[in-house]
């Protein structure tokens, strides 16, 4: 069954912050390979010439509340509006991502191979190739990033929306363990790559190692934080090995934060102020 036949069942919604020009391209890559596009746009200065050219691509519906709203609410708009227009499965995009021409019809077959799958994701390559996809067909994970998912929205509607008091980060690791909670698979599609560069990755060396810090602005290691703290309490009774390999990564990125990226010392009291909010029960829009 080809792209042609598949797309009319699935919309796509993605997430608009400040984006550069080549965002263009990257939504391009993706817009003929579903029916309807929800673009939301959480930029805080609007381009007029940019939302020109998104405006024209036949299938996409624009939509802006004018001010940052954060993630998981864009990607309930999404999820809602498909929903309400008869879809059966939703992609969600970054505005990083660049897709291959046969994605959306290749992760659709894992939903045909893979009985109870909730979330069909590809395989995630950045610009240094730093992991080889497996060999084999699938994979089960227990999370996956939202770039390059398709979403059945009737799982969707049987565990809820995605968590937009969390506004940005976690919120994609979130939804997937409360997928796993109910019953359905997260399946990773080997053979389809999604190029895809989080925040700024680089390239360093260190003791005849190579490392790869992400260089997140310093505002992302409070939500990173806070919104970690926020998850492990959910979680870890209910899947507490899982827990303790996502504890180890949220470590492992700080520790790079510290011996590779700049503004350390910004990004170090985002990360207090990111925990003295969880202690607090602030949720939301970090109060700049």
């Amino acid at each position: 069954m080809g792209v042609e036949m598949n797309k009319n069942q699935v919309a796509g919604v993605v997430v608009l912050y400040n984006p550069e020009i080549d965002v263009f391209n990257n939504i391009m890559s993706y817009s003929n390979q579903v029916d309807k596009l929800f673009v939301f746009d959480n930029s805080d200065i609007m381009n007029d010439f940019f939302i020109n050219k998104i405006t024209g691509i036949e299938n996409v519906i624009y939509y802006s509340e004018n001010k940052n709203m954060g993630v998981g609410y864009a990607m309930n708009y999404g999820a809602c509006n498909a929903r309400e227009n008869g879809y059966k499965y939703l992609l969600t995009m970054d505005q990083d991502s660049f897709a291959c021409q046969d994605l959306v019809d290749k992760l659709m077959q894992a939903f045909s191979d893979r009985p109870n799958t909730g979330i069909a994701a590809p395989f995630f390559q950045n610009k240094f190739s730093t992991k080889t996809p497996p060999k084999e067909m699938y994979t089960e994970l227990f999370s996956s990033m939202t770039s390059g998912n398709l979403l059945d929205l009737a799982a969707y509607n049987k565990i809820g929306k995605f968590r937009d008091d969390y506004f940005i980060d976690y919120i994609d690791i979130e939804y997937c363990f409360r997928l796993k909670h109910k019953g359905y698979q997260i399946i990773q599609v080997n053979s389809v790559i999604l190029d895809h560069n989080e925040a700024n990755i680089t390239r360093k060396h260190f003791l005849f190692r190579k490392i790869f810090p992400y260089n997140n602005a310093p505002v992302r290691f409070y939500y990173k934080t806070r919104n970690y703290f926020y998850f492990e309490k959910e979680y870890a009774r209910i899947f507490p090995a899982e827990i303790r390999t996502e504890r180890k990564f949220f470590l492992k990125n700080i520790i790079k934060m510290v011996l590779f990226e700049k503004k350390r010392v910004k990004k170090i009291k985002m990360i207090y102020a990111g925990f003295i909010d969880y202690k607090k029960n602030i949720k939301g829009r970090f109060a700049i």
